[in-house]
């Protein structure tokens, strides 16, 4: 799980909750540089000047870095998108992709399933434990009880 600290408040998430909080905002940020890069490209365009050439070719290299870090990044929360959603894979194969998660998923619920009776063993072997060491303390005590009230009688008698 992860912890997260909005204004004075904490709240605790599950991964795939988060996962899925940061593709919702990836998605969102992406849309909206679209938006502003669609809005730049309809703007008018001044006509050079030399005052203006290098901010404008400033500008127009950040919006292009821009652009290009958006493309990159989108495809990542894509496809985290799609795995998390189980969308449609854009090459058409999504039986097979279906496939492959549900033996995924089945793997990785077998090796789960396998940790937890090696847990539970374990425990089981845990307490078994504790019972002996519980009744072995008993009758040391009890032991001790005795040695002491015989030894209040006297050494010799």
């Amino acid at each position: 799980s992860k912890r997260i600290v909005e204004g004075a408040e904490e709240h605790r998430v599950s991964d795939g909750q988060f996962l899925l909080a940061r593709a919702n905002f990836a998605e969102s940020k992406a849309l909206k540089q679209e938006e502003r890069m669609k809005s730049l490209a309809q703007a008018p365009q001044p006509q050079p000047d030399k005052q203006f050439s290098a901010a404008a070719g400033l500008a127009r290299l950040e919006a292009e870095e821009a652009a290009n870090r958006d493309s990159l990044f989108a495809n990542v929360m894509d496809n985290v998108t799609r795995a998390v959603f189980g969308e449609e894979d854009r090459a058409g194969n999504n039986a097979q992709s279906q496939a492959e998660s549900i033996e995924g998923l089945s793997q990785s619920l077998n090796e789960t399933r396998n940790k937890l009776l090696e847990r539970g063993d374990k425990l089981n072997t845990l307490a078994d434990k504790s019972d002996r060491l519980v009744n072995a303390s008993k009758d040391f005590a009890s032991m001790a009880k005795e040695l002491n009230r015989k030894s209040q009688g006297g050494f010799f008698w």
